[in-house]
């Protein structure tokens, strides 16, 4: 992966997504 290209937004909302879900499993967790 080329980290210096800006992330589209599909990557970005894609990105977010994933984060929400790590969130999530850390709270029920």
């Amino acid at each position: 992966m080329d980290r210096m290209k800006e992330p589209t937004l599909d990557e970005a909302i894609e990105g977010q997504q994933q984060l929400l879900l790590n969130c999530w499993k850390i709270m029920i967790l």
